[in-house]
């Protein structure tokens, strides 16, 4: 998706709000849908300035706000005419699943996946995680670095390996396993579907807690988050139990 006004905001630096507002209300002949180029980020706080006044202007002459979807006609630039790509085909089935289908949970605003680790507590909101085969996969890095830990990552055997406590966790994106071991040693302990996307190491929740030494307890959801609750088994504290929401 295009887009078929552009507010100039990016032209140069510091463009003033009056003139990003006067090339954003610059509706060509005969346009009854408007999608107007803006730019977020700290150099473009003129265009905050600028963006009431756009909204009253459209509001003024009638105009609806909308979200973008996939039925509308989408506004497109062309370099070549529309016979330049008579031979390009569609995407397959296959390239379908790969590239679209197993993303398609990034772009649905919804639920957030809450973690409590004792006194510790993060949240995964939408988009840092998503689910697949009803199972919640959540990005290895971005996971723990919220409880304090950093993963490393080897290229060589594209093997993502983060410390937890007296644990290292190993994903190896190549064969897909999800093990762990005490420090300095390799895992016994074989869990599958680990998955590199995007640069970015993907594994199932669960598995990961259990290599983490945790073990699963109950997982509730309402309409606004998960909840996944774990505790370290009694053995392994020596007292007590440490409860864990997810």
């Amino acid at each position: 998706m295009d887009w078929n006004v552009d507010s100039g905001d990016s032209k140069r630096k510091g463009v003033p709000a009056s003139e990003i507002l006067r090339n954003a209300t610059k509706v060509p002949a005969g346009t009854s849908s408007v999608i107007v180029l803006m730019h977020d980020g700290g150099a473009h706080a003129e265009t905050v300035k600028a963006l009431p006044e756009i909204i009253r202007y459209y509001k003024e002459q009638n105009y609806q706000f909308d979200t973008i979807k996939a039925s509308d006609e989408p506004v497109q630039f062309r370099v070549k005419s529309d016979g330049a790509y008579a031979s390009r085909k569609a995407p397959g089935k296959a390239w379908i699943a790969e590239h679209v289908e197993s993303n398609s949970e990034l772009w649905l605003a919804g639920m957030e996946l809450k973690v409590e680790i004792g006194m510790a507590a993060a949240t995964l909101r939408s988009g840092e995680f998503r689910v697949e085969e009803q199972q919640i996969m959540v990005p290895l890095r971005i996971f723990m670095k919220k409880f304090g830990s950093n993963a490393r990552w080897d290229a060589e055997t594209r093997t993502a390996s983060v410390v937890w406590k007296d644990r290292t966790i190993y994903a190896n994106s190549i064969s897909g396993e999800l093990t762990s071991g005490r420090l300095g040693q390799a895992g016994d302990n074989v869990k599958g579907k680990v998955r590199s996307q995007g640069g970015t190491t993907w594994v199932p929740l669960r598995d990961l807690l259990e290599e983490m030494g945790l073990s699963v307890q109950s997982m509730k959801s309402n309409k606004v988050e998960w909840t996944v609750k774990a505790n370290i088994p009694v053995a392994a504290v020596g007292r007590g139990n440490l409860t864990i929401y997810v």
